[in-house]
């Protein structure tokens, strides 16, 4: 009896290294799937500080995703994420082709700046466009870590952008703007991907996109740069082929009605101020002349101010 309760203790503490071991090495193949495929659709440097894959608690976790910036390029990153929160189909999770119902990234801030008469942004809109021009792939695929890597192939529902920041660097005149959470409409993304895809080409179908959502919100002394950097990433879009270009035609659309409402909730507001500043107005004149009346009114002057005076008390005691 006490032989067999050891070879079941045994056998479960196997169970439980196996599961550590499994839980350990999905957790680094997903987060190298996602560092390799930005790096191989963007052609720069992308990092994620953290990966939690729950195989038995049907849940997934990121946090950290940091695009870096072309080179030569000063500032340390183009785009940097704060927290995923991300809804799975649990059910998929251990499947090849997990479905995620909503990514919301919470939290994004956005490096633009310009060297050499070329946005960073542009430096990688053009590799885009290089690289899968016509929507073929021109140069070979890297050798990925884990080919048959569970969770490489996903289809996306909705993706939500939100407290967006940036800094934008547009030299001459304008210098450099810094824009802070609330200045930026949210991005939404709906119906992002009908398909299953590797990561890296839902990465590379949602850059452009949420790049376009951001220029998109710029201030407006910044309208030739967002009108030229939109030009530019649906140029990669239109490269890449697929469902690229319709999620940054929706992007856009989706920060520009943002923007429409801001404006039509600031001009009834405007409204109301006239409106009240009117009242104001009203009510001052309406006070300017009962006083008149309480004084007596008529021109200054030595001989008015008396009479004023006189006349009024006579009139405010009952007196003609």
């Amino acid at each position: 009896m006490k032989k067999l309760i050891k070879i079941v203790l045994v056998l479960l503490i196997l169970v439980v290294a196996l599961v550590g071991v499994a839980v350990f090495k999905i957790d680094s193949i997903v987060k190298a799937a996602i560092e390799e495929g930005g790096s191989y659709a963007l052609g720069v440097d992308t990092t994620v500080d953290s990966v939690n894959v729950g195989l038995l608690s049907g849940t997934f976790g990121m946090a950290g995703l940091t695009i870096g910036n072309p080179e030569g390029f000063p500032a340390e990153h183009l785009m940097k994420s704060g927290d995923f929160n991300i809804d799975i189909d649990s059910g998929t999770l251990r499947q090849d082709t997990v479905v995620i119902n909503e990514l919301v990234i919470d939290g994004l801030h956005v490096n633009i700046e310009k060297k050499d008469d070329q946005y960073n942004v542009t430096a990688i809109t053009d590799y885009m466009s290089e690289k899968f021009g016509g929507g073929e792939e021109t140069t070979p695929d890297p050798e990925p870590a884990e080919d048959d890597a569970p969770g490489k192939q996903v289809v996306v529902k909705k993706v939500v952008v939100k407290n967006i920041t940036a800094k934008v660097d547009a030299g001459g005149i304008v210098g450099t703007v810094e824009l802070k959470q609330g200045d930026i409409p949210d991005i939404v993304l709906e119906n992002v991907s009908q398909d299953n895809l590797p990561i890296r080409e839902l990465i590379a179908q949602l850059f452009p996109a949420i790049m376009a959502g951001v220029v998109t919100g710029l201030p407006g002394e910044l309208t030739d740069l967002s009108t030229q950097l939109t030009g530019d990433l649906t140029s990669a879009a239109q490269a890449l082929g697929g469902d690229a270009t319709k999620l940054l035609n929706a992007s856009v659309a989706n920060v520009s009605e943002s923007l429409s409402q801001v404006t039509e909730q600031i001009e009834q507001v405007t409204e109301q101020l006239e409106g009240a500043t009117e009242q104001i107005e009203g009510a001052t004149e309406n006070i300017q002349g009962a006083l008149e009346g309480i004084t007596g009114g008529g021109d200054s002057g030595p001989n008015n101010n008396e009479e004023k005076e006189e006349g009024g008390v006579l009139r405010g005691i009952g007196l003609p």
